[in-house]
């Protein structure tokens, strides 16, 4: 009898340790930019990405900075994207119990995808509820969009808490830009301002004439809703500033050309502007940093030089602005964020690919203190 009630009792344990699960965040409201629409329908569909832990980061790092200086033996020798993988890759154990996990959990119309260090997932929003034990909700912004996002807590088994260092697209809402409508104040006033065009750039930076340049590939990367440029105005800043027309070859990422965003179009046109003649691609994410350049890496083909012109102080990732519900929401601080974004980064940058940064519109300081009030530099 004894035996019996302690097989019992073990069972029950074992049970008990297996269900423990492991709460990511708990959000009680929307950021104020969303208005809750309500429940959202089980057969509506979603995107996460699960981040799975990395090996061998520091290895990663000194290759990076190895290739990447030209008074190293090593400079220039890239690797390919199956090397890349192959260096960071999660322990197999690691990925065999989150693809499990994920595989048991949700329909057979669900898609599962796994590359060598995350998994991305589309399932309905049933399957999403029952995996993360939440409830999902449809979220609208003044800007016309509408999202699928949850509300309330969200948790995985402990195992997998262990394992992974964050799930991104579950309640991350995007930070819309500021809007830049002006409106015109006459010719007169339009002539007596300073006029910034691509060849003022090429001549304060001696950019040699697109004759003198080889052939390379550039693109543009934008964020959160930023679904395309405008294709209209891109010509007609060719025809005014009396370049030769282009058009952008590859676009990849949620685009709607009806949507066209002013920042996106600025961004499109001083790239080719003062870059000229050469293959142009336009790259958006639905997403903040980390789900654009896990995309980016895993992508087959992808440009010599990516433009990026959005950021946020790094101390301030997870704190206020652009991405601060993000890291709330996926269970991390700032630190860990960057972290892994770095990491991704320096995967690019191993590849062969330059990214640059502009530290944005309020200097260098960024937007988290852009009167410099503070003593402390934020750096963007």
């Amino acid at each position: 009898m004894f035996q019996v009630l302690l097989a019992a009792s073990l069972a029950c344990l074992a049970s008990s340790l297996s269900d423990e699960r492991h709460v990511l965040y708990e959000r009680q409201h929307a950021p104020d930019s969303w208005k809750l629409i309500g429940r959202a329908s089980g057969q509506q569909r979603m995107h996460l990405l699960v981040a799975v832990k990395q090996q061998n980061r520091a290895l990663l790092e000194e290759k990076f900075w190895a290739v990447s200086d030209p008074k190293s033996s090593q400079w220039q020798q890239f690797l390919t994207k199956e090397e890349i993988g192959a260096l960071v890759r999660s322990k197999p154990e690691d990925m065999e119990a989150v693809m499990a996990w994920l595989k048991a959990g949700v329909s057979k119309d669900a898609s599962v995808v796994k590359s060598d260090d995350a998994v991305e997932v589309f399932l309905s929003v049933a399957d999403t509820e029952d995996l993360f034990m939440t409830e999902v909700y449809s979220f609208t912004h003044g800007s016309g969009r509408t999202i699928l996002r949850t509300l309330g807590s969200h948790s995985v088994p402990a195992s997998i808490a262990q394992v992974i260092d964050f799930v991104e697209g579950l309640v991350d809402f995007p930070m819309h830009p500021s809007s830049v409508h002006k409106k015109p104040t006459g010719e007169g006033a339009a002539l007596r301002k300073p006029l910034v065009s691509p060849q003022t750039i090429q001549e304060l930076y001696s950019v040699p004439q697109p004759s003198k340049m080889g052939s390379a590939s550039q693109g543009a990367a934008e964020f959160q809703s930023d679904l395309s440029f405008s294709n209209q105005d891109l010509q007609t800043f060719f025809h005014k500033m009396n370049l030769p027309e282009q058009n952008v070859s590859h676009i990849v990422g949620p685009y709607n050309g009806k949507i066209p965003d002013a920042e996106a179009s600025l961004d499109v046109q001083y790239i080719m502007g003062v870059g000229q003649k050469h293959d142009d691609w336009y790259w958006t994410s639905e997403g903040w940093m980390y789900m654009w350049s896990h995309t980016f890496f895993n992508h087959a083909e992808v440009p010599d030089v990516m433009s990026i012109s959005w950021g946020w102080a790094e101390d301030q990732q997870c704190k206020v602005g652009i991405a601060g519900y993000e890291c709330r929401i996926i269970g991390v601080d700032s630190q860990l964020y960057v972290q892994r974004v770095n990491t991704e980064f320096q995967k690019i940058g191993l590849r062969g690919v330059s990214l640059l940064v502009a530290s944005g519109d309020s200097g260098a300081n960024g937007r988290s203190d852009s009167s410099c009030t503070d003593s402390k530099l934020h750096a963007s």
